[in-house]
C-alpha cells in the first residue's frame, strides 16, 4: 500500500514538473512582448512625403490603362510634344529664379505651385492637373489643348482664299442665289450681272483657310472606326473654330 502512495506522489510530482516547463517556454517563446512606439512628427512628415513621392512616379513611369495614341500624318511635319513630362527641373528653377532649391525639402503643395508657374511660362495655358488634356505643338508651331478621347489636327497647310465674315458670308448667298434665279428665268443680263457681283466679292474678302490633307492624332480608350471617322471629322471642325472661322466649316467640308 505504502509503495502504491510513493509511486503516486512520484507521478504527480512529474506532471507538475511538465506542465511547469509546457508554461515557461510557451509564455517566452511564443508569446514575445511587444512594444510599439508612435513616430515622432518629422518621422511621420517623412513617411507621408515618401509615399507621395512613390505615388508621383507611378504615375510619371506608368501609360494611362487601356489607353492608345493613334496618327494619321500625311504631311509628317507636325511637332508634337508631351506636355507634363517636357518641363524640367532647371526650367523650374530659370522661370521662378529659384536655382539650386532642393526640391525635396518642398512641400507637395509648394512644389506644385512653382511646377504651375514654369509650366505656363513654357505654354502660355494652366495645367492639365486632373488629366483632361495635354499641349502640344502643331505645325505651325502653335499651342493646342489635345483632350483625352477626342482627335486633334496638328498637321496642316494654309492657304489664301475666300474668307468672308458671318455677315459676309450671309451676303454671298444671298447673291449666289440671285445668281440661280436670273439664270433659272432665263434672264442672262441678270444672272451675268450677278455673277460680277459674286466675283467682285470674293476678291474683296480673301483670307486664310486650311488645306487638306490634314494630319489628326487622336489619345485615349480604343475606339472602333466608326467613331475614329466621327472624332477626325469634330476634329476638323474645331480646327476652324481654332482659326476663328468656324461659320466657314460646313460651306468648305461639306
Amino acid at each position: 500500500m505504502k509503495s502504491r502512495m510513493k509511486w503516486g506522489v512520484a507521478i504527480l510530482i512529474g506532471l507538475l514538473i511538465g506542465v511547469s516547463v509546457f508554461l515557461l517556454t510557451r509564455s517566452t517563446e511564443t508569446e514575445p512582448e511587444e512594444v510599439y512606439r508612435a513616430p515622432t512628427p518629422s518621422e511621420q512628415e517623412q513617411v507621408d512625403r515618401n509615399i507621395q513621392d512613390a505615388i508621383d512616379k507611378a504615375k510619371k513611369d506608368l501609360p494611362p490603362i487601356a489607353e492608345i495614341e493613334h496618327q494619321e500624318m500625311p504631311n509628317k511635319n507636325s511637332q508634337q510634344n508631351g506636355s507634363v513630362e517636357s518641363v524640367t527641373v532647371e526650367d523650374t528653377e530659370r522661370n521662378t529664379g529659384q536655382i539650386g532649391v532642393d526640391w525635396n525639402s518642398l512641400s507637395l503643395q509648394e512644389r506644385r505651385r512653382r511646377w504651375a508657374i514654369d509650366y505656363r511660362a513654357k505654354w502660355g495655358d494652366d495645367p492639365p492637373w486632373n488629366a483632361e488634356y495635354r499641349h502640344v505643338h502643331d505645325s505651325k508651331g502653335k499651342v493646342r489643348r489635345h483632350y483625352r478621347n477626342k482627335s486633334l489636327v496638328v498637321d496642316y497647310e494654309i492657304r489664301k482664299g475666300f474668307a468672308p465674315t458671318p455677315a459676309g458670308l450671309e451676303r454671298y448667298m444671298t447673291l449666289k442665289g440671285n445668281y440661280h434665279k436670273a439664270e433659272s428665268a432665263g434672264d442672262s443680263l441678270k444672272a451675268n450681272t450677278h455673277l460680277r457681283e459674286m466675283q467682285e466679292f470674293v476678291d474683296n474678302n480673301q483670307g486664310e483657310i486650311p488645306v487638306h490633307p490634314f494630319g489628326i492624332t487622336y489619345y485615349g480608350k480604343p475606339i472602333t472606326q466608326d467613331v475614329q471617322r466621327q472624332l477626325n471629322a469634330d476634329a476638323v471642325k474645331e480646327l476652324y473654330t481654332f482659326m476663328g472661322i468656324t461659320h466657314l466649316y460646313e460651306f468648305y467640308e461639306k
